[in-house]
């Protein structure tokens, strides 16, 4: 006999009783009223919890509720109703263990490989129009924050677009994007937005020593359009995001935005590799050297390493550290740079280089 609590689930008053397991039905005794018998199989018996009261569902409302769940398994056990898979796994540190590593796995590789490829699909299937919808929205906010206008002499300017037309027009899968040039707070970078616009900044322009590396990473930026990695970016994004969301419930915008932050570091290799692919194709077609553009690169790493300073008596004023740099409180652009997300590789300037 085992002592139990009994709802009858026609009231809230909780009764007191006994019960026994009995081959193919639980009988219920209770003080001053008649056995109850309850088919086995017609009952519901929820996992056990440690520290609550196990729960048997008769049907109809009524409830038993069971404290000592160990005397309750052991009859059960008795009369041959073992315990479900999913209640034998939980109650085994080796099945835990297991499904652990193997949602840990699922994990890995539907981040690595399933939503990558998914999102490629995806975006294959949108009309391109989505892209220029992106573009339109996201330029203004670029535009404010980002750009002024270029000090660049207009001779240079009509020169390196003449420059890049020529090329785009004996390229049959080039992108036909507009050339701007801006100057930027960036520095030294090139950003290719959707719907057709592609920005040199002017920093770019001075750091770079030969036109053809120029030439070069503007190719790689029109990878990024042909492949449509704006628009795969965001699907990617989206889909980190909403796995957290239903694992973790209802998140804040913070905890939301870090996995989205953490697709793009990781996506913006292969996205970036992919480009760099494009943009040496088309050099290779085009006839020109890949060394001007891998030098270009080792610039703009030199660029990227070095630390900004703020002139002399401004620290305090801005309330930082004296050795530590100002940081920029701007949220990340949607835009794609050829060098937003990670520095410049050794293997991809030897890629360039190999290019004779």
């Amino acid at each position: 006999m085992i002592d139990a609590v009994y709802f009858d689930g026609k009231s809230a008053r909780a009764q007191p009783a006994k019960i026994a397991i009995q081959n193919d039905h639980i009988a219920i005794f209770r003080e001053s009223a008649a056995p109850l018998r309850h088919p086995l199989d017609r009952a519901r018996i929820d996992e056990a919890f440690k520290g609550a009261a196990q729960r048997i569902d008769l049907g109809g409302g009524a409830v038993l509720e069971v404290r000592d769940s160990a005397a309750l398994q052991k009859e059960l056990d008795r009369v041959g109703k073992k315990l479900g898979l999913v209640q034998n796994a939980q109650n085994s540190w080796a099945w835990v263990v297991a499904c652990l590593v193997a949602l840990i796995g699922a994990l890995v590789v539907g981040y690595l490989y399933l939503i990558p490829l998914a999102s490629k699909h995806v975006a294959s299937w949108l009309p391109e129009s989505v892209d220029h919808t992106i573009g339109e929205q996201a330029w203004p906010m670029l535009e404010a924050q980002l750009f002024k206008p270029s000090t660049l002499p207009p001779e240079r300017q009509k020169a390196l677009t003449e420059k890049y037309q020529k090329i785009t027009h004996q390229l049959k899968d080039a992108p036909q994007y507009q050339l701007l040039f801006r100057a930027s707070s960036i520095g030294p970078n090139a950003i290719a937005i959707p719907g057709g616009r592609l920005i040199m900044t002017d920093e770019l322009v001075a750091l770079s020593k030969n036109d053809d590396a120029l030439m070069g990473v503007l190719l790689h930026e029109l990878g990024h359009i042909k492949y449509r990695h704006s628009t795969r970016n965001i699907i990617q994004a989206a889909a980190v995001t909403a796995v957290i969301s239903v694992w973790l419930g209802d998140v804040s915008s913070l905890v939301s935005a870090v996995p989205a932050a953490i697709a793009g570091m990781k996506y913006s290799r292969d996205l970036e590799s992919e480009a760099d692919d494009f943009a040496i194709s088309s050099m290779r077609k085009l006839g020109i050297p890949g060394q001007a553009t891998a030098d270009l690169f080792s610039e703009l790493e030199k660029s990227r390493n070095e630390k900004p300073t703020m002139p002399k008596g401004e620290e305090k004023k801005a309330g930082a550290p004296k050795d530590e740099a100002p940081r920029s409180t701007e949220a990340p652009s949607p835009s794609e740079s050829i060098f937003s997300s990670h520095p410049v590789t050794s293997e991809r300037i030897k890629k360039f280089s190999a290019l004779k």
